[in-house]
């Protein structure tokens, strides 16, 4: 107890010679500025134990859009056809996409199709659950050029935030990269 008290003490007044000088305002910014540091700091570490617990991608996932990426999607498949697909966008969509990734011999039990989004922030929020559910930390991300930024901070955001520590790799249609 007295060694408790002692470091407490210690702690106490090492931070009122370091706040003496500061006027209340001030106070309550240092504190809101450590509390963002703090905060701020939590996804990256997640994302590092996901990559450490999850190096290779365990699913690919089509953020909406347009047959064209359903295309690309789907010719990725073919060089990672353990993964599963999984598709959010509009309801009325996914049964163009459903035929898109049959001409490409997906299997039906391997894709996931989701039609809740209304969004490029829901496309992330509605499968998170889901992913979540599945265990899956390590996915592929596919989405257009002009997308990929916003969905890369949006995503990192989502699943970064969640219990269950999420990553992204990103495929755009020019290139494949991690």
């Amino acid at each position: 107890m007295n060694t408790f008290h002692l470091k407490y003490s210690y702690l106490e007044s090492s931070l009122g010679k370091a706040f003496k000088y500061l006027n209340p305002c001030q106070r309550l910014v240092c504190l809101a500025l450590v509390i963002a540091f703090l905060l701020s700091s939590i996804i990256p570490m997640r994302i590092a134990i996901a990559f450490h617990q999850a190096p290779l991608p365990q699913a690919i996932f089509v953020s909406g859009g347009d047959g064209e990426r359903m295309r690309f999607a789907a010719e990725f498949w073919r060089s990672h056809k353990d993964l599963d697909i999984w598709v959010s966008d509009y309801q009325s969509s996914l049964e163009y996409y459903r035929q898109i990734f049959q001409r490409f011999d997906v299997p039906n039990q391997q894709l996931h199709l989701d039609g809740r989004a209304t969004d490029t922030v829901t496309n992330f929020t509605t499968l998170a659950k889901d992913f979540t559910d599945q265990k899956l930390q390590h996915i592929y991300l596919i989405t257009s050029d002009y997308h990929l930024t916003r969905s890369r901070a949006i995503g990192t955001i989502v699943f970064g935030s969640l219990v269950v520590q999420k990553s992204l790799e990103r495929v755009d249609r020019h290139r494949i990269s991690k």
